[in-house]
């Protein structure tokens, strides 16, 4: 039984999005594609719903998120982005 516990909790710990890693909340009602670009040039591209939010999409010291067709924000991985008449922006 503890066997089965602690693996669980190790499971949640490797799996779980850091606190301090960047997320996107969209509050328009289209998706929208994403690319983050860290540091080193690197890029990921990911897709945040309609109404929906994105969690843990850089945990580089900074990165630059780009709307694909729209603006791009360059910000601490423990920011949070809001997507907003198709425009990023820093939320508070």
């Amino acid at each position: 039984m503890i066997k089965h516990w602690m693996a669980g909790a190790a499971m949640a710990v490797l799996f779980a999005t850091p606190a301090w890693a960047l997320d996107v909340i969209n509050q328009d009602a289209k998706a929208y594609k994403l690319i983050v670009k860290n540091p080193a040039g690197s890029t990921t591209k990911f897709s945040v719903r309609a109404n929906g939010s994105i969690s843990g999409i850089c945990n580089d010291p900074t990165c630059t998120v780009m709307v694909k067709g729209g603006n791009s924000v360059t910000t601490s991985k423990d920011s949070k982005l809001i997507i907003n008449g198709g425009q990023l922006k820093k939320w508070m």
